[in-house]
């Protein structure tokens, strides 16, 4: 048993000591580095298999045939490796043990103050206040008292001496500094080895896996069963909110709804809002024949496209024979930096060939007679003029949402892909994150979307029409928005938040309620007041008026009155 305890006592001492100190802390900073400069496993991937190796296979590119025994070696994994958690195990005993090598004398410190200094102390003190005068003692007592000073009184007749002591627990700000290093050094490391963050881009009514692999042993799908933003009058906007439902192992475990603000939980995993995309056309295209779905996707309309806003009247009648965003097809380069793009329009029953050139800054759109193209009239936005008598007005070039889409199947003979446009919807892609003001493409009514591609004429659907492209049937089913879910898992927030708390508290401690001690000597008429462990403190202003009240006048003052 007795060697144990000198077992015990020489490990303390070995831990408390300066030297293996700054070798420990060493050590663990050269390994972090390691851990920052090399590429680290993924925290999402460390327990699947497969994502540890599709993960390897893309380090394999990067680090060539070195990443087989880094790997082994535990360097590309370093914050969970085990010879780094008994490192910084050793680290924090190292911590801990200096804490509590202090706690005796700081018990003593704190419970077991000097009261009672020799006589010399009063007179070589560098804080003290001098002052001539009968003193009262009982209201010395109680204004210190007041101070929220413990004051003991001891004396006789010839000689009284006053122990004040404020906040003694003030001490203990030190100690529960260091207790912070430790618990943020626990919070870091935890945090290197286990927080992640994966992002999710789920469309409206879509569900998507969270992690890539489909057999992780976390796995957990998403579905945003709605989403929605809010808009003011000037079209800035509100707020972003969505409603999500969680599966997991094909069961659903949570439903809730995300904010920017407000994140959504479930089996310590926060599911944040972290953007928000409305512009998403839900398309299916089946085989008429037999009405089997061969096409079914939410597409993404991330390109913004012009989109001429026209008015047409009839001449003779005044009939407003046309109003709304004319799509487009791809812009031709035709030189010197310019580009055209063509369309074809049916107004009063007559067709309309359009071209809109930009180019340097400018626009200007072409209207021409399809039939007669030597008939034409150019408009710049909010001009107007006649036409075969029709009265056009330019009113706007607008941006619409539009995408061009590879993979939608079209007739033979139609071409390879399709450009969708939508119209009727408020347009914010390029500003509405960083709150600007949001432009409606288009007009009132329902989003229309526009097919391009399949025909010399672009193809108008309102949400739940078809339209009959030779073997197949186009299917707008509506405008869904687009979510960005931000998966994240930290298991060291708690950690963060204690060690941060305790710091805080050693400050205050520290800073904003430091101890201070007071001896006061009553010997006749001489008074004499010093004090310590109160930087800063001016005793002249802080008890003056309090030994004015007991009778004392300070040593200046009487000074002043010889």
């Amino acid at each position: 048993m007795a060697y144990v305890r000198r077992w015990g006592r020489d490990l303390f001492s070995f831990l408390v000591g300066p030297r293996w100190a700054v070798i420990i802390t060493a050590v663990m900073a050269a390994i972090a580095l390691v851990g920052v400069v090399l590429p680290q496993l993924p925290p999402w991937a460390a327990g699947d298999p497969a994502s540890v190796r599709a993960w390897l296979g893309e380090q394999e590119r990067r680090l060539g045939p070195a990443t087989p025994w880094l790997w082994r070696l535990g360097l590309l994994d370093v914050f969970r490796a085990p010879w780094f958690a008994a490192g910084l195990g050793l680290m924090v005993a190292s911590l801990l043990a200096y804490s509590f090598s202090r706690l005796p004398g700081l018990y003593a410190f704190i419970f077991r103050p000097r009261k009672w200094p020799p006589d010399v102390y009063f007179d070589t003190a560098p804080q003290r206040l001098e002052g001539r005068g009968h003193a009262d003692v009982r209201v010395l007592v109680q204004g210190l008292r007041r101070r929220l000073y413990r004051v003991e009184v001891l004396g006789d007749e010839a000689v009284t001496y006053l122990f004040a002591d404020r906040f003694p627990w003030a001490h203990a700000g030190t100690l529960l500094a260091h207790v912070a290093v430790v618990v943020l050094v626990l919070a870091a490391a935890v945090g290197r080895a286990e927080a992640f963050s994966i992002p999710l881009m789920v469309a409206e009514g879509q569900v998507r896996p969270v992690f890539p692999t489909p057999a992780h042993p976390r796995q957990m799908e998403v579905e945003v069963t709605r989403a929605w933003a809010r808009f003011d009058a000037q079209g800035l906007p509100l707020q972003y909110a969505a409603e999500l439902t969680i599966f997991r192992r094909g069961e659903e475990v949570a439903r809730c709804r995300v904010t920017v603000n407000s994140p959504c939980q479930y089996g310590g995993y926060r599911f944040h809002l972290a953007a928000y995309f409305g512009f998403g056309a839900e398309v299916v295209v089946k085989e008429a024949s037999s009405g089997r779905a061969i096409y079914h996707e939410t597409v993404a309309l991330q390109m913004q496209r012009p989109a001429p806003y026209l008015r047409a009247w009839e001449e003779g009648t005044g009939r407003l024979a046309h109003e709304g965003a004319v799509a487009l097809g791809n812009p031709i380069a035709t030189g010197q930096g310019l580009t055209s793009s063509l369309a074809l329009l049916s107004v009063a029953g007559r067709d309309w060939a359009l071209v809109l050139r930009e180019g340097k800054g400018e626009a200007t759109l072409l209207i021409a007679d399809a039939h007669d193209l030597s008939r034409a009239v150019a408009l710049a936005p909010g001009e107007g003029a006649s036409l075969g008598g029709v009265r056009w007005e330019l009113v706007a070039i607008q941006k619409a949402p539009a995408a061009v889409v590879a993979d939608m199947p079209t007739p033979l003979g139609q071409g390879e892909g399709l450009l969708l446009q939508m119209s009727n919807v408020a347009y914010g892609t390029g500003n509405v994150s960083q709150g600007g003001r949001v432009a409606v493409v288009g007009g009132e009514g329902p989003p229309i979307l526009i097919l391009l591609g399949l025909g010399d004429r672009p193809i108008a659907l309102q949400g739940g029409e078809v339209a009959r492209v030779g073997q197949y049937e186009y299917i707008f089913l509506g405008q869904r928005a687009f979510v960005g879910i931000e998966v994240r898992r930290d298991p060291s927030v708690h950690l963060v938040w204690a060690g941060a708390a305790l710091l805080v508290l050693s400050l205050v401690f520290t800073f904003w309620l430091p101890r201070r001690r007071l001896w006061a000597r009553l010997k006749g008429e001489e008074v004499c007041i010093v004090e310590q462990g109160g930087t800063g403190m001016d005793l002249r202003r802080e008890l003056g008026p309090l030994l004015r009240r007991a009778g004392v006048s300070l040593r200046q003052e009487v000074e002043e009155d010889d």
